[in-house]
């Protein structure tokens, strides 16, 4: 993991990452961020550009704790202007020119390596379902950000912040750029953000747009992730100047969907992600679905947590929990065949913990009860690798043979 830095320029504090590039490669990657982590505040594409042979400088956005679009404060773009200054020393400190630079960015980082790249007259950008009404987006969506953005927020300044893109591109004279926009039509967002703003693009002389059409993306924030090796093999590309020319793509995929599901080969997937028992309440959470069943809804699941005396009287203590929605777990659990398995990840309600004090003395297997369709199947809770916290002692869990049992003393 590459250590954070910080630089004061101009007044600003800016914290960024930065990685050398490898052997003779003579360009650099500048990473801008989307909304994630704590607060909003987040580093993209960390990961996956260790190996980039280029230069790569990842610019967080996180301004006295509070994210920018890497733009303004209170309408004050002092924050703009310190980012472009810190870019052109990195530009100088190794000899290179705006034309062996990449800006690239998701979402919010998707809007600022677009504005920057433009403005600024980078020669390539790649941008993935960026906002272009970054007012209106913000104010709707994150409220912290926006009020630091805006100071007092009014349709004056939503107005202004939803004009600067936009004019960027409507005003620019050099179109000798090479632009790659990843969008999807699934994207929520593409009515608003996407749709009305591609003709802009039009006059770039290398502008490249691809629509992800797969079954598997069907959100704003699965359309990035889906296409890394994609957008991988163009900064790889650009950084070697081989500059690719796609021109306009539409990203097909298989669109198989399971049918005809025999009842008696019906399996269950359980993975437990999360186990911690303290002040007297349980905490855990993972992923349960029925191969083959949708939980596209949240009505199409329902979970129970089972204790099983282990006696001979076979005692069931039943608790009802909670779903929620996880946006990978469909891609993550393809198996050759689209099923959308998006709500199903069990947790406790509101992530507040389970009250299991009215279970008797005694020992207990624990099972994960899995309803859909009619069709109820009680699992083992494997535990695996999974490290259990427990700060109890009148109620112990342990690993037998890698499930889970429950000792109440």
């Amino acid at each position: 993991m590459i250590e954070e830095s910080k630089v004061n320029i101009d007044g600003n504090e800016i914290l960024f990452k930065f990685k050398n590039r490898k052997y003779d490669n003579n360009h650099i990657l500048i990473v801008f961020s989307g909304f994630g982590g704590s607060n909003g505040i987040t580093y993209d594409f960390e990961n996956v550009l260790l190996d980039s042979p280029s230069y790569v400088l990842w610019i967080k956005d996180s301004f006295e704790e509070n994210c920018s679009y890497y733009l303004c404060h209170e309408m004050e773009f002092s924050i703009e202007k310190s980012i472009i200054n810190f870019i052109d020393s990195i530009l100088k400190k190794y000899s290179l020119s705006k034309e062996n630079c990449t800006l690239i960015g998701f979402s919010k980082g998707g809007s600022a390596s677009l504005y920057y790249g433009i403005k600024y007259n980078f020669k390539n950008v790649i941008s993935t379902v960026p906002q272009f009404n970054i007012g209106t987006y913000v104010s709707k969506n994150w409220k912290k950000a926006s009020k630091y953005m805006m100071g007092d927020i009014s349709e004056s300044k939503i107005k202004l912040l939803d004009s600067l893109l936009g004019k960027q591109i409507e005003n620019d004279l050099n179109t000798n750029k090479n632009i790659y926009l990843l969008t999807s039509r699934s994207d929520v967002q593409y009515i608003t953000e996407i749709e009305p703003n591609i003709t802009k693009f039009l006059k770039y002389e290398n502008f490249n747009l691809f629509y992800s059409d797969s079954l598997l993306v069907n959100e704003h924030k699965q359309v990035t992730p889906y296409h890394v090796p994609l957008l991988l093999g163009l900064v790889y590309s650009i950084a070697q100047n081989a500059i690719p020319r796609y021109g306009y793509k539409i990203l097909k995929y298989d669109d198989k969907k399971y049918k005809n599901i025999n009842i008696r080969e019906v399996k269950a997937y359980v993975s437990l992600r999360k186990f911690i028992y303290e002040k007297n309440k349980l905490y855990l959470e993972g992923v349960g679905i029925l191969r083959g069943y949708s939980c596209e809804n949240y009505r199409d699941i329902n979970y129970e947590l089972i204790f099983m005396e282990n006696l001979n009287n076979q005692n069931k203590f039943s608790f009802r929990l909670a779903k929620d929605h996880k946006s990978n777990l469909t891609r993550s659990l393809y198996d050759g065949y689209y099923v959308n398995y998006d709500k199903g990840w069990f947790c406790t309600a509101g992530y507040n913990g389970l009250d299991i004090s009215s279970l008797n003395k005694g020992l207990y297997k624990v099972l994960l009860k899995i309803e859909q369709k009619n069709i109820q199947f009680e699992t083992p809770l494997l535990i695996k690798k999974l490290e259990i916290l427990n700060d109890s002692k009148s109620i112990r869990f342990f690993d037998n043979n890698g499930e889970l049992f429950c000792e109440v003393i």
